[in-house]
């Protein structure tokens, strides 16, 4: 290829780049090997695309500015190529009815428009001359070659091996002994394979346009300009005799369909017997043990299940905050005017909370939790929030007669067989220990919540706007236009709690 070629990216040669060249050059033999022992059409298709993909990481693994534009050039021939034979196997799938490769043969003598086209589309897969995929490879061979000997090989039988599998791919499918009986002929099947055909033969004479876009793709990934320089050259440069080696021994392994099928076949069951899906598949096994471990936990009882979501809750706002610089974000405010109303009113909250924890009555615990309730609805009529107040009393009266109601269905006596024993203490440790964390997260969060309030209010745009919405004063304005979603889901709550108590009260005494 003519031009000058770019330098190797900045750095050393780790671990950051041998990552991304590994992957790659795993990705091109799974995709290869898969590709010639698989059967059906879009199996053998998908493999290729694998180890297409596996090129172009292998590309930007390298990381110089050749392999950034090579990279780019690939991914638009590989598109414009794999294209068409994906549509090719579904053309002959639908005017055959089959979709095996060993069903199906000689069908260029009945569909020779397809053939063709999907032949010039697989020879711009397979890096042919007069094809723009002659450049993909051409581009390839030369960051190859910049990279060092180990790399050139694997370039040269990783292209040898897609021109193996693409050629069995097409000589299975339209040359040979008839195979297959078309039944329905589609030109709108066939044209897009044809037109797609076309670009890669323009793509193969005309390259300027190409090579801009793709110079422009690998300047965004490489960080640097890149140049990107395709064209035909008669001398012998490394990347034409690494093109004729590879066109070489893939026609000789296209040659000889038995041997690549022993070959394959040997590699993938040694591939299922050491390579990574055994430890994959334990890796699942071990997972499902665990998964079901936790869920036996979860579900032991209604407390575990609530730790269950708390502790993870809680633990996940402790990263947060580890993870998140916190100077200056937790302020101490001062007592004035009204909040020497609030605070008894929050020791009370805090009084029946502990009650709560300690009480064993059901009934006793049912109050105490409405108390805490109607507690929080006189702070917030108190701090100048009544709306929300009186939605509060109704919310809280709801389930205190929900609660009442459902308590009433229950047993009596709650079961004692634990009762004292080594397993109730452990509960009764995992629930300080779960009400622990998901309390000391609520309230960090509410704290630094408060500590930093909003800099603009949109008081002074509810008033603004109130007239607008046609209320009669801005808390109905508030209420049934800016929040009327909310006030919906509210309604809907209540409505909700409503039938449930009403349904508990017609099938008997609630109390």
């Amino acid at each position: 290829a003519g031009g000058r070629r770019g330098a190797p990216a900045a750095g050393p040669k780790g671990l950051g780049r041998a990552r991304p060249v590994g992957d790659g050059c795993l990705a091109v033999a799974e995709g290869r090997l898969g590709g010639l022992r698989r059967d059906r059409l879009k199996q053998v298709l998908a493999y290729s695309t694998i180890s297409q993909y596996g090129y172009m990481v292998l590309l930007y693994g390298m990381g110089s500015s050749t392999s950034n534009g090579a990279a780019a050039f690939y991914v638009m021939a590989h598109a414009v190529a794999k294209s068409a034979l994906f549509m090719t196997a579904g053309a002959v799938t639908m005017a055959t009815g089959e979709d095996r490769l060993s069903k199906l043969g000689g069908l260029g003598r009945r569909m020779p428009v397809l053939a063709v086209a999907s032949a010039v589309a697989a020879a711009s897969l397979a890096a042919l001359p007069l094809t723009i995929g002659f450049f993909k490879d051409e581009l390839f061979f030369a960051a190859a070659w910049e990279e060092g000997s180990v790399t050139t090989v694997l370039a040269v039988v990783a292209a040898a091996l897609t021109l193996a599998y693409i050629g069995r791919f097409w000589v299975t499918l339209f040359l040979g002994a008839e195979k297959g009986q078309v039944t329905e002929r589609s030109v709108v099947m066939v044209a897009p394979v044809a037109f797609l055909a076309a670009v890669t033969v323009v793509g193969g004479l005309v390259t300027e346009p190409f090579a801009r876009l793709a110079a422009s793709g690998g300047e965004v990934t490489a960080g640097r300009p890149v140049e990107v320089d395709p064209g035909y050259h008669l001398e012998l440069s490394p990347e034409n005799l690494m093109a004729i080696a590879a066109w070489t021994l893939g026609g000789l392994l296209l040659a000889a369909p038995r041997l690549t099928t022993v070959l394959s076949r040997t590699l993938a069951r040694a591939g299922d017997l050491f390579g990574p899906r055994r430890g994959y598949e334990a890796m699942l096994h071990g997972l499902d043990r665990a998964s079901a471990g936790v869920h036996g936990l979860e579900v032991r009882d209604l407390r575990s299940s609530i730790a269950a979501v708390l502790v993870p809750a809680g633990l996940l706002v402790g990263l947060a905050f580890a993870a998140t610089p916190t100077d200056g974000a937790f302020a101490l405010g001062h007592v004035s005017g009204a909040d020497w109303v609030i605070l008894p009113l929050l020791g009370l909250i805090t009084v029946v909370t502990l009650v709560i924890a300690r009480s064993r009555s059901r009934l006793a615990i049912a109050l105490a939790l409405s108390v805490v309730g109607f507690a929080l609805a006189a702070v917030y009529a108190l701090i100048g929030a009544p709306d929300v107040a009186l939605v509060a009393v109704m919310v809280e009266t709801m389930l205190a007669l929900v609660f009442v109601a459902a308590l009433a269905r229950l047993p009596q006596e709650e079961p004692d067989e634990d009762r004292g024993s080594v397993v109730r203490r452990k509960r009764r440790r995992r629930d300080v220990v779960a009400g622990s964390i998901a309390g000391l997260a609520a309230f960090v969060t509410v704290w630094g919540f408060l500590s930093k309030p909003a800099a603009e209010s949109v008081s002074d745009d509810h008033i603004r706007l109130a007239p607008e919405a046609h209320g009669g004063d801005v808390v109905t304005a508030i209420v049934a236009d800016f929040r009327g979603l909310d006030t919906l889901v509210e309604i809907t709550v209540l409505l909700v709690a409503v039938i449930g108590v009403a349904t508990l009260m017609r099938r008997g005494k609630t109390w």
